[in-house]
């Protein structure tokens, strides 16, 4: 059930997104991932607490050079700090490889409005992506942990 709720919101949220009309070098997409319980690694006098999140999820691509409605398969993880405030920020890696077996590994920082992500290595349709980068933004958020995340940037050589 699980599963189908998270295609459906990332189909429905790639459809719109599509309709934005991204030239050939850019890209967008929208990210559908199920985040972990975090583990707490340390909590500050200040009231900061550091802990490490870690999320899997879908991702489809809109307007990626010859990959336009391509589903890739993501697993994250990274470092996030909240402060006593409740705004929070941090940094990780994605591990990604779609139905072809291509991989991509990108990194990525950001706060509670989003942030920057960058392409470290990639095989197949991926490779040769290094310059690859973007934005990224938080979307909908629903109930067990789910969550969407809307991205875009330039990928490709």
């Amino acid at each position: 059930m699980m599963t189908r709720l998270t295609l459906c919101c990332a189909v429905a949220m790639a459809a719109a997104l599509a309709a934005s009309g991204a030239a050939a070098e850019e890209c967008e997409g929208v990210g559908a991932r199920k985040y972990a319980e975090p583990v707490i690694l340390k909590k500050a006098d200040d009231g900061a607490t550091t802990m490490l999140i870690r999320s899997t999820g879908s991702n489809t691509m809109i307007g990626a050079p010859g990959m336009t409605g391509d589903t890739f398969w993501q697993q994250c993880t990274g470092f996030w700090t909240v402060n006593a405030d409740k705004s929070g920020s941090g940094a990780g890696s994605c591990f990604s490889m779609d139905g072809d077996g291509d991989q991509w590994v990108i990194s990525w920082e950001g706060d509670n409005s989003g942030g920057t992500w960058a392409s470290v290595s990639g095989t197949g349709k991926f490779a040769g992506w290094q310059n690859s980068k973007g934005t990224w933004t938080y979307g909908a958020r629903y109930g067990d942990g789910l969550r969407l995340t809307l991205w875009k940037g330039t990928c490709g050589e």
